[in-house]
């Protein structure tokens, strides 16, 4: 920002024997050297002159604003302290220059009916229990754990990055990249309830679809560690999911497996015990193996020229 000058008017107009101020005017400095014109350049004094110019005095210079200084944000500073957790005390917002970090002794809980949007970065390496509603439009790094009762929201171009454990037991809805990198603790990401997948996910470790509900339309999964699908529902609609893991896709005794319009693209072993409904393209098909009396694979060999 440019230096601004103020300055105390002051003016008398000459021709009236400098005793007349010159009030309710605008004045334009610096355009003409015309006498008579309001629009003069002035000449610099402290006192009256007899010169026939007119006065401007006391410039001040104003400095520019300085660039504000991205506010700090800690744990302390948005929630309090119950004695065993720190409670969110209000809907916040972390801002784009910020970096909120939950410690490794700390857990932090969202309310009910409360929000915390992330526009920032986020470093969990406590615990975060969400029963409200979590936005992420930045970045997470979870080195601890993440307890979903109620909404995670992880929005087109956000990250979210798992190198420990996430328990969801209620809804996420992924439109970025979510990546599970724990292979150390068994089960490291673990759905009982609802994952919608319309970005991508990327399964590094060991996932596990308890009983839930994971759909991917229109989205990537892609699978390099073991993939569980114990109970539950996974339907691949207009999606693509890609398997290179040699671990293989363990779809286990009263899962599911719908490729409806998709595409499954199978570079290593899925292991059925269950259902494999395929009404899409697999290509390649890799190995797709029934183990049991019980284990269904429509159409028996699923596959698509490539």
């Amino acid at each position: 920002m440019p230096k601004q000058y103020l300055f105390n008017l002051g003016l008398n107009q000459h021709n009236l024997g400098g005793n007349h101020k010159i009030e309710g005017v605008s004045i334009n400095i610096g355009a003409t050297k015309g006498r008579g014109s309001s629009t003069r350049i002035f000449n610099y004094c402290r006192e009256r002159s007899s010169n026939p110019s007119l006065c401007i005095d006391e410039f001040i210079t104003i400095s520019a604003s300085p660039t504000p200084s991205c506010p700090p944000i800690n744990i302390s500073t948005v929630a309090t302290f119950n004695g065993t957790s720190w409670v969110l005390n209000a809907d916040t917002t972390v801002l784009a220059c910020q970096t909120f970090t939950v410690d490794v002794l700390d857990t932090l809980i969202i309310p009910n009916g409360l929000t915390i949007t992330n526009n920032g970065t986020i470093n969990n390496n406590g615990t975060i229990t969400n029963d409200g509603t979590f936005t992420n439009n930045g970045t997470i790094t979870n080195n601890g754990k993440i307890n979903n009762n109620g909404t995670i929201n992880n929005n087109i171009g956000a990250t979210l990055t798992n190198n420990k454990n996430v328990n969801n037991y209620g809804t996420i809805a992924n439109n970025g990249t979510i990546t599970n990198n724990n292979t150390i603790f068994l089960y490291s990401f673990i759905n009982y309830n609802i994952i919608t997948n319309t970005g991508s996910f990327i399964n590094n470790g060991e996932f596990s679809n308890s009983g839930g509900t994971f759909g991917n339309s229109g989205g990537t999964i892609t699978n390099n560690g073991l993939f569980f699908n114990k109970g539950g529902t996974l339907n691949n609609t207009s999606g693509i999911f890609i398997n290179n893991s040699s671990l293989a896709i363990v779809n286990n005794s009263g899962a599911i497996i719908t490729n409806s319009g998709g595409l499954f693209t199978n570079n290593g072993t899925v292991s059925n015990t269950a259902q494999f409904r395929n009404g899409g393209s697999t290509c390649p098909a890799g190995t797709i193996n029934g183990t049991n009396g019980t284990s269904t694979i429509t159409p028996i060999a699923p596959t698509t020229a490539c």
